[in-house]
């Protein structure tokens, strides 16, 4: 079992923007990401989320699982039988929090619009 460390900071919007700050990374870490929960009714609810240097790779593309981990790469062909849900999901709990007590602490990344076809039931 691999565990995540997720480390966070809290700052005042007035004085940084998370895009501004995204902006600011991108360039030297590659794979870095933006993610922004908005809820223009409640403030106190709204977090941004910059993640950069990703410790593993969980990729699905031409038919095929890509999972890349600090101890290798290791790849599956997806036939009719893969449920490709279920190999995330064993992936995914390949690694534990550090920290379970953080609300804040786990995966983050993005599901792309061409892997729709491997998540979900409808035809495209």
């Amino acid at each position: 079992m691999r565990t995540i460390t997720t480390k966070s900071k809290k700052i005042l919007a007035d004085t940084f923007t998370p895009v501004s700050i995204y902006l600011k990374i991108r360039d030297v870490f590659p794979k870095s990401i933006l993610l922004e929960s908005t809820d223009f009714h409640h403030v106190e609810n709204c977090y941004s989320f910059i993640c950069m240097n990703p410790m593993a790779d969980f990729i699905v593309e031409n038919k095929q699982i890509t999972m890349k981990t600090e101890t290798g790469i290791v790849r599956k062909t997806i036939s009719t039988e893969t449920d490709v849900s279920s190999e995330l999901q064993d992936f995914i709990q390949s690694y534990t929090c550090s920290d379970s007590s953080n609300s804040m602490n786990g995966f983050f990344g993005y599901i792309g619009y061409d892997s729709v076809k491997y998540f979900e039931t409808v035809k495209l």
